[in-house]
C-alpha cells in the first residue's frame, strides 16, 4: 500500500497505525522505485498482521 499512512496525521491514518500496532502487526517499507516498471514512483509498504 502507499507509504503515506506512515507519516500522515489525519484521523484515518493515525487510527490505522494504532490498529496495526495493537494487533502486533508491522510495516515494512519496500525499496524506492519498487513499482517503477508499472509506471509509478509512489513509496510503498507491506503491512503484515498475525493470524487470528
Amino acid at each position: 500500500m502507499s507509504a503515506g499512512v506512515l507519516f500522515r496525521q489525519d484521523r484515518r491514518s493515525v487510527e490505522f497505525r494504532e490498529f496495526v500496532e495493537r494487533r502486533g502487526g508491522r510495516f515494512e517499507e519496500l525499496p524506492e522505485g519498487a513499482f517503477r516498471l508499472s509506471g509509478t514512483m509512489v513509496r510503498t509498504i507491506v503491512v503484515t498482521l498475525p493470524a487470528a
